[in-house]
């Protein structure tokens, strides 16, 4: 597989085709620009197929960029119970501690552009 940056730099045309609904495939064209001396060896090489390394490239891209958008619940869990078990340290080390944090960060929402507002009890 090339490196992203040398996918990102390509300068010849290539068509993609994209599945569409219904089975149906449409052209779309896209265009890529890489150095001179890059688009000869790309040249020498023409048992590549540079359309599909591309496309290939492309898909890949959009498959760990959508991977990335859901949310890992285990990992989201592991980090309340790391969270829970520091607030359990703390309480035990220093004991139970009165404080309300939505009540601090709506204080300084109300006051963060006055400069002589009192700080919070």
């Amino acid at each position: 597989m090339w490196p992203v940056e040398v996918v990102r730099r390509l300068i010849v045309c290539y068509t993609l085709y994209i599945r569409a609904r219904g089975g149906v495939w449409q052209l779309a064209l896209v265009t890529v620009r890489v150095p001179e001396g890059l688009k000869k060896q790309m040249r020498k090489l023409r048992s590549v197929n540079w359309s599909e390394l591309l496309r290939q490239a492309i898909e890949d891209r959009i498959e760990l960029e959508q991977r990335n958008l859901v949310k890992d619940w285990g990992r989201v869990r592991e980090g309340s119970r790391k969270a829970d078990a520091i607030r359990h340290e703390l309480e035990r080390k220093y004991g139970h501690v009165d404080f309300n944090s939505a009540e601090t960060i709506k204080y300084w929402r109300e006051n963060r552009f006055s400069a002589s507002s009192p700080t919070p009890q």
